[in-house]
């Protein structure tokens, strides 16, 4: 009987953690109307935070936990994740009138992208430090940055995916993204281990970062909230459910000690 309820439990625990769906990967955003939300990238759901967060963010990017905003004032701002509420830290002396980005890698540097011209961010004063090379394009206006330590801009205008040379600032083409005709892609983000496009019209790309092929996998009804300017994500990990984990665990300690006893 024991060693019957070892094994149900030890089932129980491997096909629960194998039957638990895939988290919701919630990403922060920034609209066009200057609300700050949140938004599934796997089903459009989006729930906001903050109405009028005191600035217009038009470039998110996080480091080290910390959520920045890059605002219409060309300011670096850091954004409350409870409040959505924009706090000034600086002005980082670039222009951002023909569109704007902010991105985030794990070198520990933040990246912004200001009329075609890519530079580090100091996080303390806002002043920023642009890259040698500019991007030869104005309308690449959202950056991502992946944990890996790359760094990704879209070409608003014709919808074509570069990676970006963090030294430099020099772009190499990856590829088009086809797949978004007809839609405009104005924010990038990566998270649930992928890069995403989120487009003016409202359209969630997964898009693969080597050859710029997308699949649509969500739509983001734009409405009231405005369409999605910035995205931004912690790089947080999905896991199981703490309940399966815990189920899982328990179901294995108990068939080795039942397989421990009967060896003696």
């Amino acid at each position: 009987m024991r060693s019957k309820l070892c094994f149900n439990l030890l089932v129980a625990g491997v096909i629960g953690a194998a039957a638990v769906p895939a988290s919701a990967q919630v990403v922060y955003v920034a609209s066009s109307n200057g609300q700050i939300g949140k938004l599934d990238v796997l089903t459009g759901g989006y729930t906001l935070i903050n109405a009028s967060p005191g600035a217009l963010i038009g470039g998110l990017g996080f480091h080290s936990g910390v959520l920045y905003g890059l605002d219409s004032g060309a300011n670096l701002d850091t954004i409350n994740q409870t409040t959505g509420q924009a706090t000034l830290v600086g002005p980082t002396g670039q222009s951002v009138s023909g569109g704007w980005g902010l991105g985030a890698t794990n070198d520990g540097a933040v990246y912004m992208q200001g009329d075609g011209q890519v530079s580090t961010v100091n996080l303390t004063s806002g002043a920023s430090t642009p890259l040698p090379s500019s991007l030869g394009f104005a309308t690449g206006s959202v950056l991502a940055g992946d944990p890996s330590g790359n760094l990704y801009i879209d070409d608003t205008g014709n919808g074509n995916l570069y990676s970006v040379n963090r030294s430099t600032g020099a772009p190499s083409l990856i590829g088009t993204m086809s797949a978004l005709v007809g839609q405009t892609p104005d924010a990038l983000c990566w998270t649930d281990g992928a890069l995403y496009a989120i487009t003016l019209q409202g359209g969630i790309y997964r898009v693969s970062v080597s050859d710029a092929s997308a699949v649509q996998v969500a739509n983001f009804s734009v409405g009231n909230d405005g369409a999605i300017w910035a995205a931004a994500s912690n790089y947080s990990a999905t896991t199981p459910e703490p309940f399966t984990l815990a189920l899982c665990v328990a179901g294995l300690g108990l068939a080795g000690r039942r397989m421990r006893q009967r060896t003696k």
